[in-house]
């Protein structure tokens, strides 16, 4: 993994924040279970474009016919919308797009993700600030800059930052790139800390009928396995129940990460069909202690043509708002469980 440690310059009465850019690659999980809290999350996915999301807001500085909307191509392959700018072939552009109101505590770690490419042979210029009110003159501290940006899919940008006191916050994106540079597309926004509410577990069946030993199946036996989402908090949490299996990570997926014996992930070989958007009765309320989970077959998932030990991790991702928006909103990851294909 790349990384880069920047100091932003700010205006004089703003504080400094150390920001850690994490250029997009491909990263292996750690080694142990991991859960971060979602502040804030949209994947631009149950809208009607061109517009925005309930709280977005965009600011068309240059006052041009150009400025951000919302696209039904560019994202993620089962995740199609996305947000987009579209260049002026005779200016450069001068927008922003700006963020719902989020609360954030001071003493916290943030994490700020997001997706980005550009079509064809553009170069896109970014800028994101953070500030107390959706206005470019209110855009006080800067996040992140990066004047050549040229990657045709898309590739993840992940900044760590911190607040000096606790409030109600805006990010801004601001797209400042030169004339006739086509299309830019952002997705997955995200800003997430640390959560230790929830854990998510993976224990396959034959290692509780024997847990002494690691399990082992032939390449065409059922895998089975229980996941389990447990409440490890002091309160009653509501977590989102309507996920599937599938190839890809979504806002409804529980997804596996395999990672056979030479080291290579393996490639999910079904793409399960979406269940429908959540309803009330997909929501359920986890007191403390208490679990939620479900029985799968790997074997349906995965083909194992190599024999030897096998790790396996899954993830959970929910972004699915209640009716009465208190569910949890985050993602987790397992710890990794082994397995033997004999």
């Amino acid at each position: 993994m790349k990384k880069c440690l920047l100091i932003i310059q700010q205006a004089a009465n703003a504080p400094k924040i150390l920001i850690f850019i994490i250029f997009p690659l491909f990263v292996a999980f750690s080694a142990r279970a991991t859960g971060e809290k979602f502040v804030l999350w949209e994947s631009f996915e149950e809208i009607l474009t061109p517009g925005l999301p309930t709280g977005w807001t965009v600011v068309n500085q240059n006052m041009d016919d150009k400025q951000w909307e919302t696209i039904k191509y560019g994202g993620l392959p089962l995740r199609h919308q996305c947000a987009r700018y579209n260049g002026n072939p005779l200016l450069p552009a001068s927008d922003w797009m700006f963020s719902p109101s989020v609360s954030l505590d001071a003493g916290t770690d943030y994490t700020l993700s997001f997706l980005c490419k550009v079509s064809g042979a553009s170069v896109q210029k970014l800028r994101i600030f953070i500030g107390n009110s959706p206005d470019p003159s209110a855009m006080t501290t800067q996040l992140y800059d990066d004047n050549n940006i040229t990657n045709t899919t898309l590739q993840e940008i992940t900044i760590s930052f911190s607040v000096p006191a606790s409030g109600i916050f805006y990010f801004g994106f601001y797209c400042y790139s030169d004339p006739n540079q086509k299309q830019f597309f952002l997705d997955d926004i995200s800003v997430s800390c640390v959560s230790s509410e929830l854990n998510l577990k993976f224990v396959l069946t034959k290692k509780l009928l024997d847990p002494s030993t690691i399990p082992a199946y032939s390449a065409t036996e059922a895998i089975l396995g229980y996941t389990i989402i447990e409440n490890v908090s002091s309160g009653s949490l509501v977590v989102n129940t309507s996920f599937n299996v599938g190839s890809l990570e979504s806002e409804y997926e529980l997804s596996y990460i395999v990672i056979a014996p030479g080291g290579d992930t393996l490639q999910n070989i079904i793409s399960a069909e979406p269940e429908p958007f959540s309803s009330s009765r997909t929501f359920e309320q986890v007191d403390p202690g208490k679990a939620k989970g479900r029985y799968e077959d790997i074997q349906k998932s995965f083909i194992f043509t190599q024999t030897g030990t096998y790790s396996i991790r899954v993830v959970y991702l929910s972004s699915r708002k209640s009716s009465s928006y208190n569910a949890w909103l985050g993602k987790l990851i397992s710890d990794p469980v082994t397995f033997i294909i004999q």
